[in-house]
């Protein structure tokens, strides 16, 4: 089994350019796009979401998916119409460009017990959004840290009205100091989309992020799991911080290609 390995473009270049360029220079199959900061719709219009698709072509690259940074909680009653608006938009967007996912971090999810405004709001919203991804094309996939796996259980459970899947990121599961690999087994089916990236729990209790390879992640279990599960959806190894982004993912994915060369 292959996997399909992608790299964010903000952490390649400043130049989108020069971005795409090295991603093709490191073979990657395809890339991750900032869809909110980085391209939109707006900047490049009919003719040149085609323009840019065709680079993409001749640099043998495909938009694996995009990314909708959001500033506050997706269910922050405080400019809600407009965050739905431009979450939609995006999603058009990403499918414009070649991908079926859209990846977002909503904030951590509410108890609906004790908040349950706020848990109605945030299933409101994504049943809407889902509804939308059956018209769109293209999948929502939230960030969790899965801290309160059974508050996750339940939302997925609420959201009927159309597909909503999981960006599972094993360091967000280690920083909500839960199991990567049970994490992984209790919610496979609705893994729609992996971000790699790797840390330690440092002295005060806090995780921070590393290259791959040099983290507690256990990737040769984690990749087995994946080959396990048929994974068919992409892996976009990620990096926030270091001095070198671009080289830190390169060597981390060469790492995992040769972990599992199957």
């Amino acid at each position: 089994m292959n996997f399909q390995y992608a790299l964010p473009t903000r952490c390649l270049s400043s130049n989108l350019k020069q971005a795409l360029l090295s991603a093709a220079r490191m073979q990657v199959a395809g890339i991750q796009l900032d869809v909110r900061q980085e391209l939109s719709s707006e900047q490049l219009g009919k003719t040149g979401i085609r323009d840019f698709r065709n680079r993409l072509e001749e640099l043998n690259l495909k938009v694996a998916s995009g990314a909708f940074p959001l500033r506050q909680a997706i269910y922050d009653p405080q400019w809600l119409e407009r965050r739905l608006e431009a979450l939609r938009a995006a999603m058009v967007f990403t499918y414009q460009l070649g991908s079926e996912v859209l990846t977002v971090r909503p904030g951590r999810l509410p108890d609906a017990e004790t908040r349950p405004d706020e848990w109605q709001v945030l299933v409101e919203i994504l049943n809407e959004l889902a509804r939308f991804g059956n018209h769109s094309g293209v999948t929502l996939c939230l960030s969790l840290s899965l801290e309160f796996p059974e508050r996750a259980h339940r939302l997925f459970e609420s959201v009927t009205e159309g597909p909503l899947g999981i960006n599972f990121d094993p360091l967000n599961i280690l920083a909500g100091e839960q199991r990567v690999d049970e994490m992984f087994r209790k919610f496979h089916h609705r893994v729609g989309h992996i971000r790699a990236r790797d840390g330690l729990r440092n002295i005060d209790d806090e995780v921070e992020e590393y290259p791959i390879g040099m983290g507690a992640v256990d990737w040769t279990e984690f990749l087995a799991l994946l080959h396990e599960a048929d994974y068919q959806g992409w892996i976009v190894l990620d990096r926030t911080s270091g001095e070198d982004r671009a080289r830190d993912l390169s060597i981390g994915l060469s790492y995992l290609q040769q972990l599992l060369p199957f």
